[in-house]
């Protein structure tokens, strides 16, 4: 820059010499003097000869980079490993730790509020429970007469309740009444509700009335903190519904939304779709239909899923299994319960420390309900992931 800057003011000055020499040279074409002519030329000659001997122009050239004595990349930075094959059980281990009893006859949701607390629901039975866990057991702090088909919660601490309504309504943290609150989908009725980590509201919809035959839209719309609708996800880019009965939501880190989608009440069949929330298409990125293997002899029945921290996706599965996918929407995983003695996996979350809970049935109808906790370790991609199943068993 310094030689650029140089050149640049000797440049200057060169015109500035050139423009008074041309001014000077006009004046003595068009004058009659003389002397003043032939001493013009002699100045000029003099002028010219100088110019002869100015130095040309020369520029620094830039440093050349000189490598150290580094020996290899790898030795340096490490390098990246894939396993040989990704779905081998030596990548995964298991191992239940605890259990709890509960009261409720299945729990179908449930919202961690801390490590100690959480909400848990029962939609036929009616019944919302905020409980404690202490001493082994669970202790109930309160308790609602309403008929949840899905909660969520909202960064103030309140309760988002699913009833089945064009309104979602909402449990304050503060006064413990539940009212009506200001995030709708009229004239649809929502069925399903969950908060991402951007503060986004996202309720799955459909008409009024049975949910089979489908006999109008189904669609799963994100709403911002003010109720307003920012996007919704309907038809694909050939016009087709994308849904059947959006039953369960969740989203990533990167804001991808995954969308449970129920095929038939009689069976619980249904598939796992993958959407972006970014603007463009509302086309589905994949679909996720089972396990080819595990899903082989009886229907994929997911009834809930869940993010991790690393932003794999966990299903479950009413065939007394857990898939784990990746973004891709490949199984990376499946998890065989029966072998840890927890049947049908129904509702999951997680919560700020890594702890997923499952609520699910135990298999013997005379064992008391209970909750369970299962240690998950992934051992893939050259480290360690610990991931703690809290199994909530009615």
């Amino acid at each position: 820059m310094k030689s650029v800057n140089h050149e640049e003011n000797r440049s200057e000055k060169i015109r500035q010499d050139l423009e008074l020499r041309n001014n000077n040279i006009s004046k003595i074409v068009r004058s009659n003097n003389a002397i003043q002519v032939f001493s013009t030329y002699k100045q000029e000659k003099i002028a010219e000869e100088m110019s002869a001997l100015q130095i040309t122009t020369k520029f620094e050239e830039f440093p050349k980079f000189l490598p150290g004595n580094i020996l290899t990349f790898e030795s340096l930075y490490g390098k990246l490993h894939v396993p040989k094959d990704k779905f081998t059980d030596s990548c995964f281990e298991f191992k239940v730790i605890q259990q709890y009893n509960t009261a409720l006859s299945l729990v179908e949701d449930l919202i961690c509020i801390n490590d100690e607390m959480m909400w848990i629901s029962f939609t036929n039975g009616k019944v919302l429970q905020r409980i404690c866990f202490s001493n082994g057991s669970t202790l109930i702090m309160k308790a609602y007469d309403v008929t949840p088909s899905s909660i969520a919660l909202i960064p103030s601490g309140d309760l988002l309740i699913s009833s089945m309504k064009s309104n979602l309504d909402i449990l304050s943290q503060s006064t413990g009444t539940i009212t009506e609150s200001k995030y709708g989908v009229a004239p649809l009725q929502t069925i399903a509700v969950h908060v991402t980590k951007f503060n986004r509201i996202i309720v799955g919809a459909r008409e009024k009335g049975p949910p089979f035959p489908i006999n109008g839209p189904r669609q799963v719309i994100i709403l911002n903190m003010q109720g307003r609708k920012r996007k919704k996800y309907h038809l694909d880019s050939e016009g087709n519904p994308i849904f059947s009965q959006p039953r369960s939501i969740t989203t990533d880190g990167d804001n991808n939304v995954y969308v449970l989608d129920l095929l038939s009440i009689d069976n619980g069949q249904g598939r796992i779709i993958a959407l972006s929330n970014r603007m463009g298409p509302n086309s589905p990125k994949w679909t996720y239909d089972g396990h080819q293997i595990a899903n082989k002899e009886q229907f994929f029945a997911p009834f809930s899923l869940v993010t991790t921290p690393l932003n794999n996706i966990i299903v479950s599965d009413n065939n007394h299994m857990l898939h784990i996918l990746n973004q891709n929407g490949e199984c990376i995983h499946i998890l065989h319960t029966e072998e840890f003695d927890i049947h049908w996996p129904r509702s999951l979350d997680i919560d700020n420390s890594g702890t997923l809970y499952i609520g699910c049935k135990i298999n013997n109808v005379l064992d008391p309900w209970g909750l369970k906790y299962l240690l998950f370790n992934s051992l893939g991609s050259e480290h360690v992931i610990k991931l703690f199943f809290n199994l909530i068993c009615n």
